[in-house]
């Protein structure tokens, strides 16, 4: 199998000629800096070079970072283990995961992503529960009589808000179980060869 180095592959990232333009050692200098990101958090930091089979996934990927000096500055930080917010780090890997095609390396870096995502789940839950003990505490100011009307008032509007959300999930809730059940599938299925078979008539 055929590999390719970064040097070689620097031109189709930056769309700079080594001959022509003053600018290819500094924008190489980037690129590298960029490849040595991706490798310090993936599960190919000790691999040479770029096998010919990843080679346009690869591009695909760097093209995209070098192009964006946000992704590119998030990338060195977590490199040089610089502290990042969770919603920096969430922009990183989204964003990485987006323009990747390697199977491995995608789900390698989606488990940091899912890592984080139920860190962000239990921050929000936090602040709900903290917003409570808030609510709780200023109550306690009230009079007796106004502390209860105000958390029966207060009851009653969560109940009636966690219903809405309650039947939303529930209609996303059966969507997803007909998608994946075999009913849903022969449906969608049917869908599809009505369609193919619409477009051949009309030719």
């Amino acid at each position: 199998m055929k590999f390719y180095s970064v040097k070689e592959l620097i031109p189709e990232i930056t769309g700079i000629d080594e001959k022509y333009d003053k600018r290819y050692e500094s924008e190489s200098r980037k690129v590298y800096r960029i490849d040595e990101s991706i490798r310090s958090i993936s599960s190919y930091h000790d691999t040479q070079g770029i096998p010919e089979c990843n080679k346009d996934s690869y591009l695909k990927m760097m093209k995209a970072i070098y192009n964006d000096d946000e992704v590119q500055a998030i990338a060195r930080n977590i490199k040089n283990k610089k502290n990042i917010s969770d919603e920096q780090a969430l922009r990183f890997f989204d964003f990485i995961l987006d323009k990747i095609e390697d199977k491995e390396l995608k789900k390698y870096l989606g488990r940091y992503r899912d890592e984080l995502r139920s860190e962000e789940l239990l921050k929000v839950t936090e602040d709900i529960n903290k917003e409570i003990m808030i609510f709780m505490s200023e109550n306690q100011d009230l009079a007796y009589e106004s502390q209860i009307k105000t958390l029966e008032q207060l009851r009653d509007t969560v109940k009636e808000t966690l219903n809405d959300y309650r039947k939303q999930i529930n209609v996303i809730r059966d969507l997803n179980s007909y998608v994946y059940s075999e009913e849903g599938w022969i449906d969608m299925v049917s869908k599809i060869d009505k369609h193919i078979n619409e477009y051949k008539m009309k030719k």
